[in-house]
């Protein structure tokens, strides 16, 4: 949408009426397929032209993007849009306006009543629990995804150590998430001061390489071993 005189375009996010559950009726509410409609070849005008979905059905025709759209929504189901840290989150915005609502209801509604509003909060938040198992299936579907599999990461040093997980920087002792059967994942440690880096183990299979790429085919344990002099 936009560049500067001497650079890339960029994206522009916009107009996100249609999310966390809310309106039109077609919505399908938790359930609708996001990923299908934003590739529909022919819509065949508002709110899909052809036109409007040209560019992402063009990109993932190419093996690497496909594995790292995939990837990037795994990474984001599994941190930012984890189901409890977006709950927590809605939890977090709705207490700093709460006290705002009533003087809100009553000047637009004539009534001091915020049941409405927790309502559809409360559907905000039962979204934010159910979407990512509905998002898992449709990329199942839409790629012929046979999987996904629980993925679980330790590291020996969280202090001293840091794992990188595709998008994922993780400094935890263990991590838990979920990836997809034949989408190559990437890991690199990224030991800190004097730590040294020794090997990874992979369903207590030794692997060599700071930088190492697995692909999931049953529910798999990590675990970086870092060493201290």
């Amino acid at each position: 949408m936009w560049r500067p005189k001497s650079g890339k375009w960029h994206w522009i996010l916009y107009d996100t009426d249609f999310s966390f559950n809310n309106f039109p009726s077609w919505h399908e509410q938790n359930s609708f397929d996001s990923l299908s409609f934003a590739t529909t070849e022919y819509g065949p005008d508002w709110p899909n032209p052809p036109w409007s979905t040209l560019l992402l059905r063009s990109l993932l025709t190419n093996e690497s993007f496909k594995h790292r759209f995939i990837n990037q929504f795994s990474d984001d189901l599994n941190s930012r849009f984890e189901p409890n840290a977006v709950s927590q989150h809605i939890a977090n915005l709705a207490a700093h306006i709460e006290s705002e609502i009533p003087a809100q209801f009553q000047r637009w509604t004539g009534s001091s009543s915020t049941q409405p509003w927790h309502s559809e909060v409360a559907i905000m938040q039962e979204f934010a629990m159910l979407r990512p198992g509905y998002m898992r299936t449709h990329i199942k579907n839409y790629f012929a995804l046979n999987q996904d599999y629980a993925l679980t990461i330790d590291n020996n040093l969280p202090n001293k150590a840091m794992i990188q997980l595709n998008s994922i920087e993780l400094n935890d002792a263990s991590w838990q998430g979920r990836y997809f059967s034949s989408i190559p994942i990437q890991f690199e440690a990224k030991p800190q001061d004097s730590v040294v880096f020794s090997h990874w183990l992979v369903n207590g299979q030794k692997m060599e390489g700071a930088k190492v790429h697995i692909t999931l085919s049953s529910n798999t344990s990590v675990e970086a071993v870092f060493v201290e002099p």
